[in-house]
């Protein structure tokens, strides 16, 4: 295994990181400033739950990719694969309701997103990668 997979794994774990850390200033900035009534709401509820169920593999693969874990290969696999049916279903099903006004700025957002997604994938089933995260 070279030096530049071990940077690359260890990159790839700050990336996930720094997307989970991303969501912390929102649940912290709740905790403080909201008042107790509506923390205890059920739609505000609601919506942290989302949030942690979101922004919270991030955290797990973040360490996976960071240590080089078996898991936390497969648990990126499967958290971007998840992403990647989701967005390309919304992008399918925008573009089937949405008028023609909009559709370059659609068309040019839900690529770019499902470009990313998927590089990420690929980046993770390169050979060098793969036998650094599953054979070590």
């Amino acid at each position: 295994m070279s030096r530049d997979t071990k940077a690359l794994t260890k990159i790839i774990g700050i990336v996930y990181l720094c997307v989970g850390l991303a969501a912390s200033p929102a649940l912290v900035m709740y905790l403080l400033y909201v008042p107790k009534s509506v923390l205890a709401s059920k739609p505000f509820l609601i919506h942290l739950g989302t949030l942690i169920v979101i922004y919270g593999p991030c955290f797990f693969i973040a360490y996976g990719w960071i240590r080089r874990r078996k898991w936390g290969f497969y648990l990126l696999i499967a958290y971007n694969g998840l992403w990647f049916t989701y967005f390309s279903f919304a992008f399918v099903s925008r573009m089937i309701s949405d008028s023609k006004s909009h559709l370059s700025w659609v068309v040019m957002s839900f690529l770019i997103i499902l470009i990313f997604l998927g590089s990420l994938i690929a980046l993770a089933f390169r050979k060098d990668v793969r036998a650094s995260m599953l054979w070590r």
